[in-house]
Order: C-alpha cells, then structure tokens, then sequence
C-alpha cells in the first residue's frame, strides 16, 4: 500500500511541476547560436521591415489590429470593419514577404498609451475615422480584447511566412509598464512567429532621465532577466 502511495504522490508532484513549468520545445523559434541566427538548425538572415499597425473598434467594444491610417491619403482608414481590416493586413504581409523579407519590426500597437502621473496604460481604438475609445488595460475585459487582436496579428504574421520584432512600451521607473511586459511574454511565450521583444524605441532620446552607465546596465539586465526567465525561446533587443 505504501509503494501505491509513493507512486501516487510522485504522479501528483509530476503533473503540478509540469502545469507550473510546461517543458516548450523551441522548433521554430528563432535563436542564436555562435554569433548567428538560427531557424530550425539553419541559419537565419532576418531581412527586416518596420511596418506600423495601430487599433481599430465600434461602439459595441470590439478591437482589431489594423494597418496604419498614415500609409492611406488624407491619413484614413481605408477599411472600417474587423473582416476587411484582417484581409488588409493579410494582403500587406503577404507583399511584404513577395518583395523578400522576412521579418517584421512592428510598431505602434504594442506602445501603449501611458498615463505618467498614475502609471495606468490604456490602448486606443478609432472608431469609423470619426472618434476614438480608450481602454484601459487594468480592466481584465479590456486586456483580454488587447491581447485576442495581438494573437490575430501574429497568426497572420505567421502563415504569411513572417517573423515578428514586437516593440513594447516598457519604460525605467514605471512598474505598471513591467508588469504589463510580465503579462505580454506570458501569454506569448508559445508563439514562434514572436521572433523578439523590442523594448524602448531609441532610448536615447525618449528616456528623459540622465542616467549613470552602472543604471542602465541594471535596467537591461532586469528587463532580459524577465524575458529569459518568463519566454526563454524568445529573444531582446533595445
């Protein structure tokens, strides 16, 4: 009875270890290996492109990724509704990948708009090129619409046949936005399209504190810190 029970513990212990750790198999995602990129045990030459994708909604609290309304004349969206938005993207990317890239550096969506005197991070969405929501990210609802369009964005990242450099808005100083970067590599740690996490857009001139060597080494070793231990298949650039 004893070795019965010995048995069923060991089962048990097993199992919680591996909800709490699943082990993640790196196929198809980019690493690097002795100075070089690596795909599925050949090199990688990223052939990338910065392609600016912002957020659009209704009045009934929907979002969706979208191409940029910059990329059209008088600075509209082209299209309006989810469907034909999702089939703009699809159109993009698949160009993108005709004209030889392969990589995507994509911008806007994941800077989340940041309130500096309470932290709070909000997403905008405009509505029929006529007004804009906000939602604000510490609603659970709201994180749940935020992250559903990233995973559409992706997704058509990947059947197109290209990698993403995802550039977040993670800022020294502002807990509320490490905290958000904890809960995007979480929930995208399983995606091999995610080739990397971008994490200040030009520091050097958007970070406005001055800042001693020593600071800024702490900083990067933390944030990577969070990325290897949270999304290890995963890489960072700043």
């Amino acid at each position: 009875m004893k070795k019965y029970i010995l048995i069923f513990l060991l089962f048990s212990v097993s199992v919680i270890l591996y909800l709490s750790f699943p082990i993640r198999c790196a196929e198809h995602f980019v690493s690097i290996d002795d100075h070089t990129f690596m795909l599925d045990k050949k090199p990688f030459y990223p052939i990338a492109l910065n392609y600016i994708v912002t957020m659009q909604g209704d009045d009934k609290g929907n979002i969706w990724a979208s191409s940029f309304n910059g990329y059209n004349a008088g600075e509209k969206y082209q299209y309006t509704t989810k469907d034909s938005c999702m089939m703009q993207l699809k159109a993009e990317m698949d160009l993108i990948k005709e004209m030889g890239f392969n990589t995507l550096r994509i911008v806007r969506i994941g800077e989340e708009m940041l309130d500096e005197q309470t932290g709070n991070l909000s997403v905008a969405a405009r509505v029929n090129n006529d007004h804009t929501n906000m939602f604000p990210l510490s609603d659970t609802s709201n994180y749940k619409k935020y992250a559903g369009a990233l995973a559409e964005l992706f997704d058509l990242a990947d059947k197109a046949g290209l990698k993403i450099i995802f550039l977040v808005n993670v800022q020294p100083d502002v807990g509320t936005t490490e905290d958000h970067l904890v809960k995007l590599i979480k929930q995208f740690k399983d995606t091999p399209a995610l080739m990397a996490y971008d994490l200040f857009n030009e520091p050097l001139y958007f970070d406005k504190k001055e800042r001693d060597k020593k600071d800024v080494i702490a900083i990067t070793k933390r944030w990577n810190h969070l990325l290897k231990m949270y999304a290890p298949h995963q890489l960072v650039t700043i």
